[in-house]
């Protein structure tokens, strides 16, 4: 199984990007470099303010 992980996220986070909503997270990619299908699959973040993605 081979899954990459690619992320773009902001150069800078300050107190007005904070109170403005603007996501520190702007693009997120997985890839299935594989030849298996993958089904299913669930993003789960460790941090408690973020939640899951299917």
């Amino acid at each position: 199984m081979a899954i990459s992980i690619e992320g773009v996220v902001s150069a800078k986070l300050g107190l007005a990007s904070h109170q403005n909503a603007v996501p520190l997270l702007q693009q997120l990619s997985i890839t299935n470099e594989g030849e298996e299908r993958l089904d299913d699959l669930v993003l789960e973040p460790s941090l408690p303010f973020a939640t899951a993605k299917t």
